[in-house]
């Protein structure tokens, strides 16, 4: 995932409807407490989603500086992208404000999103629209 522009905020758009319900139908429903760091995305993680609180994802530079760059909003995944490509990203999803969220196992992530091709062009289309510069 790559960098966003550190003077912006960045927001991105709810999930498709087909991806909500993927997580409806076998997320695992848990609290989530300010504070929290959430291991998500790569082959050992869990993917997300977000039903209530605040989260954002952050990494540290070379010089050990924490940077923000995306804000994490009820209806949006967390470690989606990383859990597709079943790669670990240097990013961290941290809970700012408590809240609930649906979990998945990558296994179930990964079996879902690339089972119909439907879904795996429609989860695509997204990531592309969550990683390039807003308008």
């Amino acid at each position: 995932m790559r960098q966003i522009v550190f003077g912006q905020q960045w927001i991105h758009s709810e999930e498709p409807p087909e991806i909500k319900e993927i997580f409806f139908k076998y997320g695992e429903k848990r609290k989530i407490k300010k504070g929290q760091e959430l291991l998500h995305g790569g082959p050992f993680g869990e993917i997300g989603y977000l039903l209530k609180g605040l989260c954002f994802y952050r990494f540290w530079d070379w010089n050990d500086k924490e940077h923000v760059f995306s804000l994490i909003l009820p209806k949006r995944c967390m470690g989606d992208i990383d859990g597709a490509s079943c790669t670990v990203a240097n990013v961290s999803a941290y809970v700012v404000k408590d809240g609930e969220a649906l979990f998945l196992p990558y296994e179930i992530w990964h079996r879902e999103i690339t089972a119909n091709t439907k879904i795996l062009d429609i989860f695509t289309a997204h990531v592309v629209k969550k990683t390039r510069k807003p308008d």
